[in-house]
């Protein structure tokens, strides 16, 4: 069993975003695993971006923004999941309030972000 306690140390800010690595692939006993809560800040914009590799599921935990996948705009509400395979591009915008996810990576793999914009 693991134990990760909620804290404000470890964030690190991304652009348009910051982001709290919660597990990563030593603890979850599968490489190219990683488990993270991202949060966008009101205001706030991720440029569209893709991943050769990695796939990704986001689980909403508050809504508050938008998503871009594939040239198709989503607006989420609380717990939906939206899968981003590899390179499917995608990006946040119209944030409105703060809001926050939790991101499921597999098959990641190091310099895997590729901005579009």
């Amino acid at each position: 069993m693991k134990y990760i306690p909620k804290d404000e140390e470890g964030w690190i800010q991304g652009r348009g975003y910051r982001k709290r690595i919660m597990a990563r692939d030593e603890m979850l006993k599968q490489e190219g695993t990683l488990i993270q809560t991202v949060c966008f800040e009101k205001g706030t914009r991720v440029p569209l971006h893709h991943h050769e590799h990695g796939l990704e599921a986001f689980y909403i935990l508050s809504e508050g923004g938008a998503f871009v996948l594939n040239g198709e705009k989503i607006v989420p509400k609380k717990g939906d999941v939206i899968i981003c395979e590899p390179g499917d591009e995608h990006a946040v915008e119209d944030v409105e309030q703060d809001f926050c996810i939790l991101v499921f990576k597999t098959n990641w793999v190091t310099d895997d972000l590729i901005w579009s914009e």
